[in-house]
């Protein structure tokens, strides 16, 4: 911003599964997983009225849509899902069901009674079931008794829109003025080891800012500079499931709704899917929902004197930040 003739540029930058290598967990049998990149925009300038009023803009988008291959994943397979549990007895069970190695046999909670046969099919709880049903299946065998390994390709898509305009306005040879604007809206997703919605992640962006600035020259020697600043911005970024699932649907009871007001929560009743950890198996991530609108306030004001060879500054600055 700020000269007499019009000034512009465009670009676009591309990736796609064509153009890139192999990812080296793909499996080389397959189809390339695919890929589509684009990061584009754009700038232009000039004057509105020349020798005072001239304006400077730019656009930045950004699209991706593709996935990413998750390999070894250790799920349950058909006969621990089923709650079987002999295959952690190696060396077998005696007539009675108990197994003869005891350092592998299975007790009943709180108890010394040995589940005959480790089958735990009447104890799987309604809640136990649930997760189950959310979790893949695999025919692939594991190193460990009772695993399956999934191989899957996770899906992700990201898009980004920023915009900035700018005014140049020259009131006189003494006073210039300028204001600028700038705009950031965008959106994700991404998924765990459920590629549906009890494993999708999203997150958001929601950000402007405006600054003002006017500068006074008093003479050659002094000079006034202010500055007025606004910005909002909201981080969000959602638990996995998050719109979609709550404790509630997999049977678990006590824990309250989250908070209204934040987005993609159906009023606070579809806070995600709750993490879990097995012991020798993939779980689902312990996440977290982020949402945090937060506004910055800066007014700054300061005068430059120039006196011989040293240069003295005096002003104010103020600064105000709030999340809301």
């Amino acid at each position: 911003s700020g000269t007499n003739a019009f000034h512009g540029s465009a670009y676009e930058y591309l990736r796609n599964e064509r153009l890139d290598a192999r990812n080296y967990f793909e499996d080389p049998t397959k189809a390339k997983n695919p890929l589509k990149y684009n990061e584009f925009g754009g700038t232009i300038g000039g004057p509105i009225i020349k020798d005072k009023l001239f304006f400077f803009t730019d656009y930045r988008g950004i699209r991706r849509r593709g996935s990413a291959p998750s390999v070894g994943n250790v799920v349950p397979n058909a006969a621990f899902r089923s709650g079987d549990l002999s295959a952690l007895c190696a060396d077998g069970f005696d007539s009675s069901g108990n197994c003869l190695d005891p350092a592998d046999q299975i007790y009943f909670p709180g108890t010394e009674t040995p589940v005959p046969y480790n089958d735990v099919s009447g104890e799987i709880s309604p809640i136990a079931q649930s997760f189950l049903a959310a979790y893949p299946t695999s025919g692939i065998s594991g190193a460990a008794p009772g695993t399956s390994i999934v191989n899957f390709n996770s899906p992700s898509t990201q898009s980004l829109n920023s915009f900035n305009p700018r005014i140049d306005y020259n009131f006189s040879t003494s006073d210039r003025f300028f204001g600028a604007f700038h705009r950031e809206t965008g959106a994700g997703v991404i998924y765990d080891l459920i590629v549906g919605p009890a494993g999708k992640r999203l997150s958001r962006t929601n950000n402007y800012a405006l600054t003002v600035g006017w500068t006074h020259t008093f003479a050659s020697t002094m000079l006034n500079d202010f500055r007025f600043g606004y910005m909002y911005r909201v981080g969000a970024r959602a638990q996995f499931g998050q719109s979609y699932t709550s404790p509630a649907d997999f049977g678990i009871s006590g824990i309250p709704d989250c908070l209204a007001s934040i987005p993609d929560t159906a009023d606070g009743t579809k806070c995600g899917t709750p993490g879990i950890t097995i012991r020798g198996f993939t779980g689902l991530p312990v996440g977290s929902t982020i949402y945090e609108p937060a506004a910055t306030l800066h007014i700054s004001d300061k005068v430059t004197k120039l006196v011989g060879r040293h240069s003295l500054t005096l002003g104010a600055d103020f600064r105000r930040y709030a999340i809301d």
